[in-house]
């Protein structure tokens, strides 16, 4: 059975098996206003089965620190790591004049008041395909992300792609930067570290 492994450090925190699912994913994130230098998540969900739809986490915000170094790797078979915690649905609708836009403004409003905490991001990137690489962030960028996702729509890979954003491309739902992506084979793997 086929799972998204994620190692932090050489360490494996989790590996989620894919079967029964349509998404599974991983995601790290930071921004420069955080006093948590990034965060890493990790989910899969049956999405399109109507009541049996599912969402389920394994990694809730699990703090990285610079220097760490976290391996994805879609493997062929292995044993399941770590027990997924189902999420609550939201039965809950937005207000009648609930606009994504209008939030979008206030929240960018709101933080470009914070300070920013730390200078530009800094990252070794490599994997399978790809020999190291270093990059950073810009000096006006904000934060990042970096997301490997798996679906049942090509069962044989997965995609992963690091970018950067502004708080000014959020606001305007633009594409943020993307600095590295590529797809992965079964048996491949991916390595993200937060240079300090």
């Amino acid at each position: 059975m086929p799972l998204l492994s994620i190692q932090v450090d050489g360490t494996t925190l989790v590996a989620i098996p894919t079967e029964g699912y349509s998404i599974v994913g991983a995601r790290i994130g930071g921004t420069r206003d955080d006093s948590d230098h990034a965060g890493l998540n990790a989910w899969a969900g049956a999405y399109g089965k109507g009541p049996a739809d599912a969402h389920n986490i394994w990694l809730d915000d699990f703090k990285l620190f610079p220097g760490q170094k976290v391996e994805v790797a879609l493997a062929g078979t292995g044993t399941a790591v770590g027990v997924g915690r189902a999420m609550d649905r939201c039965t809950s609708q937005p207000p009648a004049d609930y606009s994504i836009e209008n939030q979008l403004q206030e929240l960018a409003q709101e933080i470009r008041q914070l300070p920013w905490l730390r200078g530009p991001y800094r990252f070794r990137y490599e994997s399978s395909q790809t020999a190291p690489m270093h990059c950073s962030l810009e000096a006006t960028e904000y934060g990042f992300g970096f997301n490997v996702m798996w679906n049942d729509l090509h069962p044989e890979r997965v995609s992963a792609s690091l970018y950067a954003y502004t708080i000014d491309s959020v606001e305007k739902q633009e594409a943020g930067r993307t600095i590295r992506t590529e797809r992965l084979l079964m048996g491949q793997r991916c390595i993200l570290a937060l240079v300090a």
